[in-house]
């Protein structure tokens, strides 16, 4: 996984325009995800109308990577962009994982912790995700 905010946000942005490509009703989806990048919002509508066509490996990996990259945020005093992303990542966690996924709960302290606005003693957690398989054509 790579390490740079370019890097995780341009590996997000790429594996949703494979999303797209396999179910053209996400057309959107990878500018959205770029969107976070600039300082926008993902609409979560959005989100929730598109969960049926989210549910695959690859959503949890664009998660990973906007964890990471609010994990980066965070470490550069940018608690605002930090929860921005994070929020979307738990999102796209539950969308992928469900709840009561360990990836998804620890996602969700982290938004905790930014929502308190107190920083976590060893900095936001990442999660250890096995790494995924590209999406099959």
């Amino acid at each position: 996984m790579t390490n740079t905010p370019a890097e995780l946000l341009s590996n997000a942005i790429t594996l949703a325009s494979e999303l797209e490509a396999f179910e053209p009703r996400l057309n959107g989806f990878s500018a959205a995800i770029e969107g976070l990048g600039a300082g926008r919002n993902i609409n979560p509508i959005w989100l929730d109308k598109a969960a049926e066509f989210l549910q695959n490996e690859s959503v949890a990996e664009i998660a990973f990577s906007l964890n990471a990259l609010a994990g980066n945020y965070f470490s550069q005093g940018d608690t605002d962009g930090a929860k921005r992303l994070c929020q979307t990542a738990y999102h796209l966690y539950k969308i992928a994982l469900g709840d009561n996924h360990p990836d998804t709960m620890v996602v969700a302290e982290n938004l905790k912790k930014l929502e308190q606005k107190a920083a976590p003693p060893e900095g936001p957690k990442l999660p250890k995700l096995k790494k995924f398989n590209k999406p099959r054509g």
